[in-house]
């Protein structure tokens, strides 16, 4: 299922009602919000951060404004040690090159 905003923006994904995400747009069509997670941009419009609640995405880009990396890491780490009171050691960033 996708719905799309008089824009031609994408507001709603997912298969079943349950798992439906949702997304909003600032006034100039970009990406604000995944949910309730907010995302960030660049002066060019290229977006920097993106959030799940659990995972964050950083993308860089480089002067021609093409993709060419991508980073994933876990912003859940001080709730692990305080809910687990083990230390956390995280595991290598995994990182993605364009080709």
């Amino acid at each position: 299922m996708y719905v799309c905003d008089t824009d031609g923006n994408l507001t709603e994904s997912g298969e079943q009602k349950e798992t439906t995400a949702h997304y909003s747009y600032s006034s100039d069509n970009r990406l604000a919000a995944w949910g309730d997670y907010p995302t960030e941009m660049d002066q060019e419009g290229n977006l920097r951060y993106l959030t799940d609640g659990r995972d964050m995405d950083a993308y860089t880009y480089d002067a021609r404004n093409r993709l060419i990396r991508v980073m994933r890491k876990l912003v859940n780490i001080i709730y692990c040690m305080m809910k687990n009171k083990t230390p956390y050691i995280p595991s290598p960033l995994t990182e993605r090159l364009a080709s």
